[in-house]
């Protein structure tokens, strides 16, 4: 929440924010998978 609390990204924040986004991407996609394999039970 600290990053992006005044909106910006600044030089200094940005490897831990693409960091996160890496995280959540991953989060989402494993998310994604279950769902799928639920359906498919």
């Amino acid at each position: 929440m600290r990053i992006v609390e005044d909106n910006v990204i600044d030089t200094a924040e940005q490897a831990e924010f693409d960091a996160i986004l890496e995280d959540l991407e991953e989060i989402v996609e494993a998310a994604l998978e279950l769902r799928c394999a639920q359906r498919s039970s």
